[in-house]
């Protein structure tokens, strides 16, 4: 079925300033099958009896259209609440009459075959404490802007921005999956989140990232190769790589097949998996999205060294095969991340250096890029985010202001720049 459309305009006639365009819109529209609804002061007959056009008249209150503006807005916006009302009544395979909890229950089920665990997890306790007993009896399009955003206002007085921001997350994902089941046609939770101030600005995010200076670091790795040896070459990588504690926790030398992920010779590991926040076993990254991140030289040269002493430790230690984590615990299996957690605090005590959370070494990592002047899209890659805007939203702080000179490759070789003197250029 084709969407239906709906213009607000003064006059939708065949001659007089936007008046022509406004018609012949409206003609082009519905003589493609179009469903469309004209708001304004006077119509053309021929569209007036077009069947496919419905036309709402708008008073002009003395004849004046800056006195019947605000009335052509109102009724604009009224019209459009109804034409989606009606567009409610498509013909889904599931039931209309299906209420929110039904709907919650079949769409969690579903997302349980593709989604990560932990996300269903979230969408599992957002579900069952907060949305299902506040909306669970509504018929799910029935559920409209206004009563979420009661419900939503209702609850700020008692739970912090992170659980609203999680509640109204798994609202829009529920709901924008009933707009692909064709149970309702318009999100009514879509960017309620700014409404409510959920969403913190740029800035203020910006304040709350909490990385190292480059002199931080290097005390941070030192301290650690005396206090926390095991953990040492771990942490040490991850502040060059940028990598995700989960991703680290979970980088390997090879996957299940055989096939290379940690390429010394070319500099780059690839990063197909991130250890899981139970620590029983490994999801793919955030986001689903592999990456292939560059190794510096010092990098290469401290996995060589680790990957030499690993051979030892099996020895030393028993083991009857090489652990799969190129960081593995003292027993062989997946980093605990309390363990390692800890094992930091130690070291930041050790260094008189205030604390940090393993998560910090990868803000370190891209603040000292981008403070370097390297490139923005090229840090986006090797962090793995989504866009270069999350990249700038994050650390755009250490994005320097000015970059002295970096214009001048835009000016002729000096041998062809034109000769100058105190009184201007030369003729």
């Amino acid at each position: 079925m084709k969407p239906p459309y709906l213009i607000v305009s003064g006059d939708f006639v065949k001659a007089g300033g936007m008046n022509q365009p406004n018609y012949e819109l409206a003609r082009y529209l519905a003589g493609e099958g179009f469903e469309t609804h004209l708001v304004g002061y006077r119509v053309a007959d021929d569209l007036a009896r077009h069947p496919r056009v419905t036309f709402h008249r708008v008073p002009k209150p003395g004849g004046s259209y800056f006195l019947s503006q605000p009335l052509m807005n109102r009724l604009g916006r009224s019209w459009a609440k109804a034409v989606i009302v009606a567009q409610q009544k498509t013909r889904p395979d599931l039931p209309t009459s299906i209420t929110f909890a039904q709907y919650a229950e079949r769409w969690l089920a579903q997302g349980r075959t593709h989604l990560k665990p932990a996300s269903c997890e979230a969408y599992d306790r957002m579900l069952r404490l907060h949305l299902v007993p506040a909306f669970g009896g509504l018929r799910l399009r029935d559920l409209q802007r206004g009563r979420i955003k009661a419900v939503l206002t209702e609850k700020r007085e008692r739970y912090a921005r992170n659980t609203l921001h999680l509640m109204l997350g798994t609202l829009c994902a529920l709901l924008n999956a009933a707009i692909e089941d064709e149970l309702i046609v318009a999100n009514p939770a879509a960017k309620l989140g700014r409404a409510l101030r959920l969403v913190q600005n740029a800035k203020v995010r910006q304040e709350q990232v909490k990385a190292m200076t480059r002199e931080q670091r290097d005390v941070f790795l030192r301290t650690a190769t005396t206090v926390e040896p095991w953990w040492a070459p771990m942490w040490a990588v991850q502040a060059r790589t940028g990598l995700r504690p989960g991703e680290v926790y979970a980088l390997r030398e090879d996957d299940d097949e055989g096939t290379r992920l940690l390429d010394l010779e070319a500099g780059t590991a690839r990063i197909l998996a991130t250890l899981n926040r139970a620590g029983t076993g490994v999801g793919t990254p955030k986001g689903n999205r592999a990456r292939t991140v560059d190794l510096s030289a010092q990098t290469v040269a401290i996995l060589r060294a680790h990957l030499g002493r690993r051979k030892a430790e099996k020895l030393a230690r028993g083991w009857k095969e090489m652990p799969a984590p190129i960081f593995c615990s003292q027993d062989g299996g997946y980093a605990d991340a309390d363990v390692v957690r800890h094992a930091m605090d130690r070291v930041l005590k050790a260094a008189s250096l205030p604390h940090f959370s393993p998560h910090s070494l990868r803000h370190t990592y891209a603040s000292g890029l981008l403070d370097a002047g390297k490139d923005v899209y090229y840090v986006c890659r090797m962090l793995g985010h989504a866009s270069i805007k999350e990249t700038v939203d994050t650390y755009g702080r250490w994005l320097p202001a000015n970059r002295r000179g970096e214009l001048d490759v835009l000016d002729d070789p000096p041998a062809l720049q034109p000769a100058c003197n105190q009184g201007g250029v030369s003729a």
